[in-house]
């Protein structure tokens, strides 16, 4: 919270962050830093590339899953062509959540229109990541 908290002081974005159904117990260690680091990549990218003046996250957890959601009113820009030179280019943003996400056998989707702003969804399994 406080990472949002000075991020929108800094940029002047309003970030909403909603959680949904999070016990009081503590998430897997891995799977916190993957969400930590994807929120903070995900809302780097929104400062220097989007224009957004609205960010919505959310956070939800069932049984077996949390699930990431990440909107902005911005921009928006073209998904494919993008991740294809990202994989190539110094610019490793999106390549490097997408990387994060899949080594916890997650899944991820990156859904962006010109002119429309982007939505990424994130789901990451629960059990597969506890500690052992």
């Amino acid at each position: 919270n406080r990472y949002v908290t000075d991020y929108t002081k800094f940029y002047g974005t309003f970030v909403k962050i909603t959680t949904r159904n999070l016990k009081q117990t503590r998430l897997p260690f891995t799977i916190e830093i993957v969400l930590y680091r994807i929120v903070q990549e995900a809302l780097t990218n929104i400062a220097k590339h989007s224009q957004a003046k609205n960010v919505k996250i959310i956070i939800e957890s069932t049984s077996s899953n949390i699930h990431l959601k990440i909107t902005d009113d911005g921009c928006g820009f073209n998904v494919e062509s993008t991740l294809r030179t990202a994989a190539v280019s110094k610019h490793l943003g999106l390549y490097s959540m997408c990387e994060r996400v899949n080594l916890l056998a997650g899944s991820i989707v990156i859904k962006s229109k010109e002119g429309k702003g982007t939505k990424i969804s994130i789901q990451i399994p629960i059990k597969n990541n506890k500690p052992e």
